[in-house]
């Protein structure tokens, strides 16, 4: 039995009423994600005890306050100042980190450019990212095995077992402007592979891109 990895995650936004379920997002993580089948969304937590998490990777002080946003409109600065908050999800951060000087280089001119900063005091935005590692979760699937058709090809051949390794991954988008009261403007749930790649982070750059776009949307 051959081991892959996979990430598709269930997306949802987090409003002051709630969480609003979105579409899922895209699968990022392996070559094996066109045929292997989605994963299920991380079971809800309460919401208290997911936010005391979440104070805990940030190593928030009690004298902050964090509760969902009344909108997800992002901050006016400009360029948008960012913090990454990703704790031992390497990986994932360099990859949001290539993909915001990406955007500045595409996208000036259309859409607000970014700059990652070190600090809090120093952002308007937080993108917090972790994952669960102690949760590990084993999942077997069936798909195509691809052999070489050719110079310029693959093809399927015979279907393979394949055992997938995932972890709980939570990711946010948060308001940090204020220095006594933080706002999450969006939110992520959902699995993702044990080991990271070069795809770990995209559920929460697309989150953070939607966010951006919606300023210009006819851009």
């Amino acid at each position: 039995m051959r081991r892959a990895h996979l990430t598709r995650p269930d997306v949802h936004r987090l409003t002051a009423a709630g969480f609003r379920r979105l579409r899922p997002a895209l699968p990022v993580a392996a070559t094996l994600t066109a045929f292997l089948g989605v994963a299920s969304p991380v079971r809800p937590q309460p919401a208290d005890r997911e936010l005391a998490a979440l104070r805990k990777h940030l190593a928030l002080p009690e004298s902050v306050s964090l509760a969902p946003a009344a909108s997800s409109e992002l901050p006016p600065a400009q360029p948008l100042r960012v913090r990454l908050a990703f704790g031992l999800d390497l990986k994932a951060r360099q990859n949001v980190a290539r993909w915001i000087e990406e955007w500045n280089r595409k996208e000036t001119g259309r859409h607000r450019a970014m700059v990652v900063v070190a600090v809090d005091a120093d952002a308007d935005l937080v993108l917090a990212r972790y994952a669960n590692r102690e949760r590990v979760r084993s999942q077997t699937v069936t798909g195509p095995d691809l052999v070489p058709s050719g110079p310029a090809g693959t093809r399927s051949g015979t279907r393979s077992r394949f055992t997938i390794d995932t972890v709980p991954v939570y990711g946010y988008v948060i308001d940090s402007r204020r220095r006594d009261a933080w706002t999450i403007l969006w939110r992520h749930t959902g699995f993702t592979t044990l080991e990271e790649t070069g795809g770990s982070g995209r559920e929460l750059w697309d989150g953070l891109r939607e966010l951006l776009k919606k300023r210009h949307p006819k851009s």
